[in-house]
């Protein structure tokens, strides 16, 4: 079997900013943000519930990291949090659809290979049997007959022999018609057995062409935003251009928050700042120290700061 080879690709969340955001330098920390529910694109499936839900998943995240409530969901909200559907959601999008016609692929595979693999054990238990049971009529036949020319050369038969011979006679034919019957029987388990890996072969051959398109038109490194923070005199967005899934989402969201609320990128691979998605720990959202001295360092008085 061809096991799918997946497409290594880097997400760059990037953060695109405009004006100063002066209310956030005269006092870091000292009023929650709000974050509102914007524009969703249809195209996204995704309810503005679900995404209520995942902005009050990060504003708690972000808010116990602080020791204080630093970020909140509210209906009136000053920064709007907006899914822009773009041309890489189209690309990924489209690579979904790829991926989930390869794993239907591969399940159906897995059926068809686990049906052939139970025909093929009764088939071979069948054979293995009927092995057994020709060696033994043939062992009885060869037994009669013998049996048959011991008689002849000591006088020849007499009527209680003459039933002993009809009663053997019987029970070899019984056996025989037995064995021609479960013959067929397995010479048809044997056609389908050869029907059933003809069309599991061309069903891998199918997908193998599949892994290869695949392979061909998403395996590489890609690098785009995903999300943007950015402000104007007169509004503040967070724009999220792309995701694959809702924890997908959620990281995004957490990473462009994580601007809003003033935090640069940091070093570590799995810091949710971290400029790359990839390595970050997934289903929910685990903030490294990296994260939490970037967010203690927006948020102590600026006074106090260390500068770089």
């Amino acid at each position: 079997m061809l096991a799918l080879i997946a497409a290594v690709i880097l997400f760059m969340v990037g953060t695109n900013r405009f004006g100063e955001d002066t209310s956030r330098v005269a006092a870091p920390c000292s009023q929650a943000l709000t974050f509102r529910v914007g524009d969703i694109d249809e195209r996204f499936y995704i309810t503005r519930e679900e995404l209520v839900g995942l902005i009050q998943d990060v504003a708690e995240v972000w808010s116990q990291a602080a020791d204080t409530t630093v970020v909140v969901y509210d209906e009136n909200g000053d920064i709007a949090v907006n899914l822009v559907y773009a041309e890489v959601q189209q690309l990924s999008d489209r690579e979904k659809q790829h991926r989930d016609r390869l794993e239907d692929e591969e399940f159906s595979i897995t059926v068809l290979e686990n049906e052939y693999q139970r025909m093929n054990r009764e088939y071979e238990a069948g054979v293995t049997r009927y092995e057994e049971d020709s060696k033994n009529l043939q062992q009885r036949i060869d037994g009669m007959n013998e049996w048959v020319v011991r008689k002849n050369n000591e006088g020849g038969f007499n009527e209680e022999d003459l039933n002993q011979y009809e009663n053997r006679k019987q029970e070899i034919d019984r056996m025989k018609q037995d064995l021609d019957q479960r013959e067929i029987t397995l010479k048809r388990q044997a056609n389908e057995l050869n029907e059933k890996i003809d069309f599991l072969n061309d069903k891998v051959e199918r997908k193998n062409k599949l892994v290869d398109e695949y392979n061909r038109m998403f395996t590489g490194v890609r690098k785009f935003t995903q999300g943007a923070y950015e402000w104007t005199a007169d509004s503040k967005n967070i724009n999220i251009f792309h995701f694959l899934d809702r924890d997908e989402l959620r990281l995004v969201l957490a990473h462009e928050i994580g601007h809003a609320l003033g935090m640069d990128h940091v070093q570590n691979p799995e810091s949710v700042m971290y400029e790359l998605m990839g390595s970050q720990a997934r289903p929910g959202i685990e903030l490294t120290d990296e994260d939490i001295r970037a967010l203690q360092s927006v948020c102590q008085p600026l006074s106090t700061r260390i500068s770089d």
